[in-house]
This record gives C-alpha cells, sequence and structure tokens, in this order.
C-alpha cells in the first residue's frame, strides 16, 4: 500500500469515527465498558486500577454505559464516572451525560446527570479566565502559596490543565514559574504524565518536574521513568533528585544519577545536592568517588553542607573535609550560611560524640559571627585527627562508630549523672533532643553500652530527662544485630525503644519492621510504634495488622495512636480501610485525634471527612477565644486548616507561632477566626460539588468557578435542570 492510499485510509476512520455517536458504540465495545466497570468492585488494587486506566482511556464515551444504573455517591462506579465527567474534555462530557439523562427516563437519576452536567463549562470561557490570571501577573519577579491568583487557577479545575501547560511551553513562562509549577502539581492526572514528559524532556524542568515527582511518589512508575528518562539526558533538580532516592527500578535510577554526576562533577549546588543525596540513597557502585567529585567542587555553603553530608553518609571521611570547610569560613556564598553552619556542627556532633548545642540553631539569613563555628572547625579537626583510624563505617546501617568501648556500670552511672547535671543546669528539662549535649556524654560510650541502656530503660522508673537521653542515646548507637534484644524489651512493654526499631526499619535491618509489625498483631501498640511504621514501612506490609488491630477496638473511643494508624492504612488502596475506619468517625468528633481521622477518611473518598476537620477548626478557634493564656500550639488545627485550603483552592500566610512563653495568642486566634469563615463559606457553597477522583484520590470542586455570561443552550428533551441534593454535613 502506497504511503498516500495508507494516509487516506486512517483520514477516512478518524472522520468514520468522530462522526459516530457514543450512544452507539458497537455492543462488543459496550459489554467491554461494562466489564471494566464490574472490576472496579474487584478486591485487588491493581485491578481497580487497570479498569480505571482502561476508562480513562475509552474517554468520555463511556459515560453513557457506566450511567446505565443509577449511582450511589462514594461507590466505585459513581467515582470512576465523575473522574471521567471532569478529566474528559468537557464539551464531550457535557454531551454524554445529556446523553445519558435521556435513556434514564424519568427518576432521580436523569436530575442528578442533567445537574452533573453544568460542572462541563465550555474550553473558551476558561481559556478566557486562564488569559486573565496570567495577565493579572505579567511582569511579577516575587511569588508566595499564599498568592490568591494561584487558588483562582486551582479552582478552574481540569479544563484549565491544558491550558497552564501550554503557558509553560511560552517564553514567558519565567515570570510566572512558580504559578504554574504549583497550579500543575495540584491538577495533574496519571493520564497527564506523557504531556508533562514532552515539557520536562525539553528542558523546561523548573516548571513540571514538581507535579511528575509527586506522581512518581504516589506510586506512578510511568512517572519514574519519565524523571530516569530526564536525568539521561542531563536534566537535574530537587524534585527530580530527590523522587529518585524512593525508586523502585533502584538500578535504572542509580545507573542514571551516577552517569550525570560522571558528566557533570563540577555541577552547582542546586544540581549536585539532589544527585548526591539520590547516590547516597540508591547506593550504585562508584557512587562514593563520583559524590566525591562533586564534594571537591563545591563553593557555596548549600553545597558544602549538603554534598558533604552525603559524602558521610556514604561511608567516606572526606565529606567531614568538606563541613570543616564551610566551618572555617571558605564558602563563597554568605547569603544562606546561618541556614547551613548549624547543620554542619549537628552532622559533626553525632560523628564525634562532641556538644556544641549552642550552634545548633539554624539563624538564616542573620549576620553571624564566624568565630565560635572556626572554634568548632578546630574542635572537630583536632578530634579526627585523634581518631580517624579508629572510625568504622557499618554500610549496612549507615552509621559511623568511633569502635569499641569498656563500660561498666560504674562508668554509665558517671556519665549518666553528668547528663542529668548538664541538663539541670541548663534549666531546659522539656526540650531534650538527640543533639543535647547529655546524651553526647552517652553515645561517647560506643555501641557496647547498648544492652545496658535496654536494661535501663525497662527497669528503672520513668523519669525524665534520664528516659529521654537513654532514649536517644540507644536511637543512636543501635546496630542491625541488636533488633532481637529490641524486639524482645518492645513485647514485654517497653515503649522507649521503638525510636531506635524505628531507625533501624528506616536502614533495612532485617527483623527491626517484624517487630514493630508483631507488637501491633500483640495488641500492645501505641503512637510511638505507628509513628515508626509509618515513617519505615514503605511496602506497607502492616497494613492488614494494623486493619485487624483496628477492629478490635471499642468503635465508642479512640486509643492512643489510632490518628496516626489511620493516617498511615488510608495512603494504601486497600478495600476494608473505609468499612473499618468509619465506625470511629462519630468518636473522632472533638477528638485531639480527630484531624488525623478526619484526613485519612477523605483520602479514602468518604465524605463525613469534611465534618471531622471543619469540626477541628471549629474547636480550635474556640480553645484559643476560651483559653488565651494557654500556650499549646494547636497543631491539629492547623493541619485541618492546610487540608482544607488544597481542596478548597484557598491560600493564606502561615499560623503565627503560639508555644513561645512571650508569645501571644492573638494572632494565632484571628488567624483560625478568619480560616474558620472562609471555610465555613467555601463549604456552604461547594459541599453539593465536591466530587472524588479515585486514581489520584483527590477531592475537587464539580463546578468550574464562575459561570459563563451567556448559558448554553438547554437540550429541548430535558425538563429544567435542578440542583443535585444536598449531601449535609
Amino acid at each position: 500500500m502506497t504511503v498516500f492510499r495508507m494516509r487516506a485510509a486512517c483520514v477516512a476512520f478518524v472522520l468514520a469515527f468522530a462522526g459516530r455517536a457514543a450512544a452507539e458504540l458497537t455492543a462488543k465495545e459496550r459489554e467491554h465498558v461494562r466489564a471494566l466497570a464490574a472490576m472496579l468492585d474487584d478486591g485487588s488494587p491493581r485491578v481497580r486500577d487497570g479498569a480505571e486506566a482502561a476508562l480513562r482511556a475509552i474517554g468520555a464515551d463511556a459515560i453513557p454505559v457506566l450511567a446505565e444504573a443509577p449511582c450511589a455517591a462514594g461507590t466505585p462506579r459513581r467515582r470512576a464516572l465523575e473522574e471521567l465527567c471532569r478529566t474528559a474534555d468537557p464539551v464531550a462530557a457535557r454531551s454524554r451525560l445529556r446523553e445519558a439523562a435521556v435513556a434514564t427516563g424519568d427518576s432521580g437519576w436523569r436530575e442528578e446527570l442533567v445537574a452533573m452536567s453544568k460542572a462541563a463549562e465550555s474550553a473558551d470561557d476558561v481559556a478566557a479566565k486562564v488569559s486573565a490570571i496570567f495577565e493579572k501577573v505579567r511582569g511579577r519577579r516575587s511569588w508566595s502559596s499564599s498568592d490568591p491568583e494561584l487558588g483562582e487557577l486551582v479552582a478552574l479545575g481540569r479544563p484549565a490543565f491544558p491550558l497552564i501547560l501550554d503557558q509553560a511551553r511560552t517564553g514567558d513562562r519565567h515570570e510566572a514559574a512558580f504559578l504554574i509549577e504549583r497550579s500543575l502539581d495540584r491538577l495533574s492526572l496519571p493520564e497527564d504524565i506523557p504531556a508533562l514528559r514532552g515539557v520536562l524532556l525539553t528542558g523546561d524542568a523548573d516548571v513540571v518536574d514538581h507535579a511528575l515527582a509527586r506522581l512518581a511518589n504516589s506510586g506512578s512508575f510511568a512517572a519514574e521513568q519519565a524523571l530516569v528518562e530526564a536525568v539521561r539526558q542531563g536534566i537535574m533538580s530537587f524534585d527530580i533528585g530527590r523522587a529518585l532516592r524512593q525508586a523502585r527500578d533502584r538500578v535504572a535510577a542509580g545507573a542514571a544519577v551516577l552517569d550525570w554526576a560522571r558528566k557533570n562533577p563540577r555541577a552547582e549546588s542546586w544540581h549536585a545536592w539532589p544527585a548526591a543525596e539520590a547516590l547516597a540513597a540508591l547506593r550504585p557502585d562508584g557512587a562514593v568517588e563520583a559524590v566525591a567529585a562533586l564534594a571537591a567542587a563545591q563553593t557555596d555553603a548549600q553545597g558544602l553542607c549538603g554534598v558533604g553530608s552525603e559524602l558521610l553518609r556514604l561511608g567516606d571521611l572526606r565529606g567531614a573535609d568538606a563541613l570543616l570547610k564551610l566551618l572555617r569560613g571558605e564558602s563563597t556564598d554568605r547569603s544562606s550560611d546561618g541556614w547551613r553552619l548549624a547543620d554542619c556542627v549537628k552532622t559533626l556532633d553525632r560523628l564525634t560524640g562532641l556538644a556544641h548545642p549552642d550552634l545548633h540553631r539554624s539563624r538564616g539569613r542573620e549576620d553571624v559571627d564566624p568565630a565560635p563555628y572556626r572554634k568548632a572547625a578546630d574542635d572537630f579537626a583536632a578530634w579526627l585527627a585523634e581518631n580517624r583510624a579508629k572510625l568504622r563505617f557499618d554500610a549496612a546501617s549507615g552509621r559511623w562508630s568511633q569502635g569499641a568501648a569498656s563500660p561498666v556500670d560504674a562508668a554509665i552511672a558517671k556519665q549518666v549523672e553528668r547528663a542529668r547535671k548538664a541538663v539541670q543546669a541548663a534549666g531546659h528539662l522539656d526540650s531534650i533532643g538527640s543533639d543535647s549535649p547529655a546524651v553526647g556524654y552517652v553515645t561517647a560510650l560506643g555501641h557496647d553500652v547498648v544492652p545496658t541502656l535496654v536494661h535501663l530503660l525497662e527497669t528503672e522508673p520513668h523519669h525524665f530527662p534520664a528516659s529521654a537521653i537513654f532514649e536517644f542515646a540507644l536511637d543512636r548507637l543501635a546496630e542491625p544485630g541488636d533488633v532481637p534484644m529490641l524486639r524482645a524489651a518492645l513485647l514485654r512493654g517497653c515503649d522507649d525503644v521503638t525510636e531506635a526499631l524505628g531507625g533501624l526499619a528506616q536502614r533495612r535491618a532485617a527483623g527491626a519492621l517484624d517487630a514493630l509489625i508483631a507488637a501491633v498483631e500483640q495488641g500492645s501498640a501505641a503512637g510511638p510504634v505507628f509513628r515508626a511504621i509509618s515513617r519505615s514501612d514503605s511496602e506497607r506490609r502492616s497494613v492488614p495488622a494494623i486493619l485487624a488491630w483496628m477492629r478490635k477496638q471499642p468503635k465508642g473511643r479512640i486509643p492512643p495512636g489510632f490518628g496516626t494508624a489511620a493516617q498511615f492504612v488510608a495512603a494504601e488502596a486497600h478495600p476494608r480501610v473505609l468499612e473499618t475506619l468509619r465506625p470511629f468517625a462519630e468518636a473522632a468528633r472533638g477528638h485531639h485525634d480527630g484531624t488525623e481521622v478526619g484526613r485519612a477518611l477523605l483520602a479514602c473518598g468518604d465524605f463525613g471527612g469534611f465534618d471531622l476537620l471543619l469540626r477541628a477548626v471549629a474547636d480550635c478557634a474556640t480553645k484559643l477565644e476560651l483559653n488565651p493564656e494557654e500556650k499549646t500550639t494547636p497543631w491539629g488545627g492547623r493541619d485541618a486548616v492546610e487540608a482544607l485550603d488544597a481542596i478548597a483552592g484557598l491560600s493564606r500566610p502561615m499560623m503565627p507561632d503560639v508555644g513561645m512563653e512571650d508569645s501571644d495568642t492573638g494572632p494565632a486566634l484571628r488567624w483560625f477566626q478568619q480560616a474558620k469563615s472562609e471555610l465555613d463559606a467555601w463549604w456552604a457553597a461547594s459541599k453539593d460539588r465536591l466530587v472524588y477522583h479515585a486514581g489520584p484520590r483527590k477531592w475537587i470542586d464539580g463546578d468550574v468557578a464562575g459561570r459563563p455570561e451567556r448559558p448554553p443552550k438547554e437540550d429541548p428533551r430535558l425538563p429544567p435542570p435542578v440542583p443535585p441534593p444536598g449531601r449535609g454535613r
């Protein structure tokens, strides 16, 4: 067949298909859509994801078949239908919904379909609004997440996505790079990966890498492959490097980043640091020398601190030499030294066991006195000169040790007493941290002191600050071989060893995660155990055990750690998560874990999560108003506001500090009162239009912000449109 005939055949096929109405799908195609709809109820996440992807590929033509029978809100079929209405072309979706409404006959489902069709606003009107927003910000050079233009753009919904992506390709994109990047991140779905990949590979990583990195972190292998391909083509950024740290194909990602580092040994810090982070996490052969070459070329504060720290995590003491250069004032960039100097001191304190607590506070862009940092550099250099040959690096745990100490009970008692006196003299009994000098005194005894610490945590009275000192020291000293001893202590009820087990589980020490799961199965788990699991169980192996633990709890109360556990299981598309969480919704109202339970319900597509979050915001505002003297920071209320703002498309400044003794609760109270007022108004206007998208697990306003000046012509066969029934709070 000639090229001309092939082109003619393709054109004829496209025209024939375009001219066929959605209602005229072949019988085989309609049966295929019905089979995909049945797969949405399958117990396997892979089957459900495959069915959703296949329906998205069919597009708006699948809408009439999905809408043949009424779908209750929140069911898999209803979520798939709503997602198609949002992701397909708005004009096509409106037409298919009207066809479905005509076919359903006289029923409430018909009215609901008519109301859903109202959400598809004309593409021309959305384009005009997008252009107006970008015209309004033309020439601006300063950006913030609280800018109202970002909320306006996100509120336009999915129809605005291709138009924003077009802005990313224009020559003026750098004027609004932040606006484009954040709006694409909030609106992107897995089916947008090919389009985002095309923009990324043209060199526009500064505007689309954020969205692709989020999709990769949420489990999209296609997004991960796009990032790896970009690195192979010489593109690197903070979002790309940090996303590839968790790559599923570790071999391909490690090889790509290693090749990039070898080709760019003198890369600037904003490229070298994320590459070093990825190499330290992926550990391909040759990573040490590649990161060492990057560290040797760094001259600014960010590069010296970031790349040097990653080189230490790879087991090379040349990383410490890079940190010492920064502490001695050899950085050419003074603008960020205040942020990085404190990080350098903390890292070297952990390595050497020395203590410089006065230098741990980040001073930002303040004028920094270099003398104390140079003195600290001399201390570290002297210690390293004396002990460099004794230092050992354990690749399995990723930790340095100073060789075997020979502690006896008298020695540890002396160090513990010294630690107590240091803490009491400082007067900071409520602020013991892992970097405090008291912890350093105990840590300096070395790994051999671990059994003694476990014994003290199990047998001694739980007095602060001694217990906190032992706990932090145990976390810093524990090695993979200690897992059986720590597991036995945890199962005997000693929660103080949880932090050490969690750290070992994060480093993939054999048996550490199994020990935490065993505590859940035994029924002795509490908040620390669930927090450790949420930080270390990237494969979600513990989800069945946590769900079984939840089902055993009385439905009328929220046990300790329930909120953390709910957040963890909600991130997994497990078929029994929602039915397990729903019975606890009423008990979570007004509870301090109510925000976490509410966010978990929303992540699973349950409408009742909104009630818990709105209640948490109202409770925090009332608490601050009635107790102006209380200095406790309302973190739960802040998290609830941020979660609702992300769905509503609202932007606001950060919550004012509350926790300091000399801080005033008035600004925080006004912040919560304004947030409550705005969210209540948004809720009243939008609660009947909110739609849950199962693919990206997002809630999006089902109606596009604003209305066209002239409403589109109504189908004369349909009755006048009526609003959808309210769902209530």
